[in-house]
């Protein structure tokens, strides 16, 4: 991630008070990997920071490619379970290989990113293939020039 620190809600406080309160807040759509959180209170006073690592429940996941389509460049994210050995390959509508995009060993848990540059390729329809360890996934792409 860019290492920032940004806020995602703000929890209604109980004021000024001498009781134990309790505040909670449920982060809901969180991607994979590792994940830090900190509580500023009113005075701007940051507690302590909690880390959580969000794991894979599958051996692994192939987000939608951004943008799809397009005419230059597209991003591949996925990640893996476990650090293992990935190919990310691109098919024609064929079925033949145009290209090995990655062929490398992964980090667990962690979002990777593959940029496709399609300056090579022509218009139409081709299928990435992601695999690794007892998996493999498909999607479909579209370049438009």
């Amino acid at each position: 991630g860019s290492g920032e620190w940004k806020t995602i809600a703000t929890v209604k406080g109980a004021g000024n008070s001498t009781d134990t309160n309790k505040y909670a807040y449920e982060v809901k759509n969180l991607r994979v990997g590792l994940h830090k959180f900190r509580i500023k209170d009113s005075d701007g006073v940051y507690g302590a920071t909690l880390t959580l690592l969000k794991e894979l429940p599958d051996a692994a996941v192939l987000y939608d490619s951004y943008p799809n389509p397009f005419s230059a460049t597209t991003t591949i994210d996925f990640a893996v379970a476990k650090t293992q050995n990935v190919k990310v390959e691109l098919y024609n509508v064929l079925g033949q290989k145009v290209a090995t995009l990655l062929d490398a060993n992964v980090t667990g848990n962690e979002i990777q990113s593959i940029e496709l540059n399609a300056e090579a390729l022509t218009s139409g329809q081709y299928f990435v293939r992601f695999s690794g360890e007892g998996f493999a996934k498909m999607q479909t792409i579209s370049i438009v020039k």
